[in-house]
């Protein structure tokens, strides 16, 4: 059934075909305290939905209703009557692009790829597509990732999409995210010439947007198994974008990287920790000025840097 053939501007109590079906609508019990407004097309359509299902019905005509409601009802009644699924793919590609937000048309497009089980790169392209429109869309991320992780499909060309995308905006996170992903499926997260390609590619983009979080939290993710201090020179490379900024506009997130790295020190060499303590509560205070929404957040570091000293003094 091609998107053209679906019917939306009759009630399906009006239709003749429809004649000797009761509907079933929504009784008093189901009502809520705060009523959804439902329009009386939606109240129709799942009522003969409630109708067909409760009867057991799978034929053409409650086919042709699941173009209005219910996926899984829908798939039921094409695995009867051995409908055509590519017919059905061209059909929900065209309801994805219309409702690139449904979740419900993300899902049945994946049980479709679950049963025809082949053209998997056609999913990439289609993703690739939605995401052409939509660079942040959540179920077209969720869905290319599924994709890559159920048919193995991570690969280098995986990895050059998702640099593409993070050159042409440096802040969608998802894109960083994808290709976290990537690396992950690819066994590449221990392998250091891999490291250092990719440490080498955030400085890159955190040096031209530097109060990008989502550059940030990829290097630290990516290094988080080793820690920061495992790589050498990239205390000095932050220090030095945050040594040779004006005072008022250095980036809050390259100061948020040194806390980081100095209460990795901390945790890691406790019989030097007064200095780091003591740098900590230099970056505090400077943070506290820059990002005076989250002053308190800073405080509570320094306290908590503090503190750990105090133990570990308390414990020698």
């Amino acid at each position: 059934m091609d998107g053209e053939d679906i019917i939306t501007s009759t009630l399906y109590k009006d239709r003749k075909e429809w004649a000797d079906v009761t509907p079933l609508y929504c009784v008093g019990n189901e009502d809520c305290i705060v009523r959804i407004a439902y329009t009386d097309e939606f109240k129709d359509a799942f009522a003969y939905l409630r109708a067909v299902m409760n009867s057991g019905e799978l034929t053409a005509r409650c086919f042709e209703l699941t173009t209005t409601c219910v996926t899984q009802y829908r798939r039921e009644i094409i695995a009867a009557l051995g409908l055509d699924l590519q017919k059905e793919m061209r059909f929900i590609s065209e309801m994805i692009m219309e409702n690139p937000k449904n979740y419900q048309v993300w899902h049945h497009r994946g049980c479709l790829v679950e049963i025809l089980n082949k053209d998997f790169e056609e999913e990439l392209d289609f993703t690739a597509e939605v995401l052409e429109d939509e660079p942040k869309n959540y179920h077209a991320w969720q869905h290319r990732l599924w994709v890559i992780r159920e048919y193995k499909l991570a690969n280098q060309t995986e990895l050059d999409y998702s640099t593409r995308l993070i050159i042409e905006d440096p802040y969608n996170n998802s894109a960083w995210h994808y290709r976290h992903v990537v690396l992950a499926l690819m066994g590449k997260l221990q392998d250091p010439i891999t490291i250092d390609i990719e440490e080498n590619f955030c400085k890159e983009v955190a040096q031209n947007v530097q109060n990008n979080e989502s550059v940030w939290s990829y290097l630290t993710g990516l290094l988080a198994e080793n820690g920061l201090l495992s790589r050498p020179g990239l205390e000095d490379w932050a220090q030095q974008l945050w040594d040779t900024a004006e005072e008022e506009k250095r980036s809050y997130m390259v100061g948020q990287f040194l806390l980081d790295i100095q209460f990795e020190y901390i945790d890691k060499n406790p019989e030097e920790a007064l200095k780091h303590v003591e740098r900590v509560k230099q970056l505090c205070a400077a943070l506290g000025e820059l990002d005076g929404v989250r002053r308190f957040y800073y405080a509570h570091l320094q306290a908590l840097a503090e503190n750990t000293y105090h133990k570990c003094a308390g414990a020698r």
